[in-house]
């Protein structure tokens, strides 16, 4: 949020597997001064991503372990860049792969 204001209320969606997604937002509390992702699926403010993740995993709404900054995105579509990529400055692999199909 320091560093990218713009960020603020803004909609952020974890993607544990590529059909099934859990939205967020992030906000700023002001008189705590901390960052903090809100969860729409249990009405409750998490401190870091992986915390938001956890508790997400220990409601048993997805098995195995995954990493946030490359499965979070800033759009509800799995095939947008992840929140990596502005929060990184070196390059990041993409999580998901892309491929492309063709049905004859």
């Amino acid at each position: 949020m320091y560093i990218w204001p713009n960020l603020k209320g803004k909609k952020v969606y974890f993607f544990p597997t590529l059909d099934k997604c859990f939205e967020g937002v992030l906000f700023y509390d002001t008189k705590e001064k901390k960052v903090y992702v809100y969860s729409i699926k249990d009405n409750y403010k998490y401190e870091t991503f992986f915390k938001w993740i956890i508790r997400l995993k220990i409601q048993r709404l997805f098995k195995s372990y995954k990493s946030a900054l490359t499965t979070i995105f800033l759009e509800s579509s799995s095939s947008s860049t992840p929140i990596a990529s502005i929060l990184c400055e070196s390059n990041y692999t993409p999580y998901w792969k892309n491929s492309n199909c063709t049905n004859i």
